[in-house]
This record gives structure tokens, C-alpha cells and sequence, in this order.
């Protein structure tokens, strides 16, 4: 029973102890927070990263239709970056406007 109790005490603390450093606008999140937004949003993430295949996070395993939100990742800086998946005719605008700027 002590061991228990000592072992959830521990627990709530380290709990709360994360709940108050990640509410800090300073402290950036990882692949664990990824996790828990997945669970708590209910969608998942793509991690894009430059020389890899994407990650996938996804806690809703037995959700079919659920929004995909895209992030890259950045290794040299460690941080991730909010993407949004383009179409073509907003790939082509894009790089119609970047020529004409050069």
C-alpha cells in the first residue's frame, strides 16, 4: 500500500510539474506532447522531415475520417513548423509570384 501510494504520489506530481513548465509560452513541445494533442484533438500529424519518410502520430486508431494536420521538422533547430498541404493550381500561383519577384 505505501509503495502504491508513494508511486501515484510521484506520478500527480511529475504530472503536474509538466502541466505547469508546458504551459509556459518558453518550453516547446516534442513527439510526446504530438501524442497527446492527437488523443485530445482527435486528429493526427504528419511530421515532415527533410531526409526521412513523414512520421506519422495517431492516437485514434479507430477513428476512419479524421483531420490530418502537417508539420515540419526542422533538425538543425530542433523545432517544428505548422504546415498546410497546398493544390496544384496553389503550387502554380505560388511559383508564378516567386518568379516574378527574381
Amino acid at each position: 500500500m505505501r509503495v502504491h501510494l508513494k508511486a501515484l504520489l510521484v506520478k500527480s506530481l511529475t504530472e503536474v510539474f509538466l502541466l505547469d513548465r508546458m504551459a509556459k509560452p518558453s518550453v516547446w513541445g516534442g513527439h510526446l506532447e504530438l501524442m497527446a494533442l492527437s488523443a485530445v484533438l482527435s486528429v493526427k500529424f504528419c511530421v515532415l522531415i527533410e531526409t526521412n519518410e513523414p512520421i506519422w502520430v495517431n492516437m485514434n486508431e479507430d477513428e476512419e475520417d479524421i483531420q490530418i494536420l502537417y508539420l515540419a521538422y526542422h533538425r538543425s533547430r530542433f523545432h517544428y513548423f505548422s504546415i498546410k498541404k497546398v493544390t496544384s493550381s496553389q503550387a502554380s500561383a505560388i511559383s508564378s509570384k516567386s518568379n516574378k519577384k527574381k
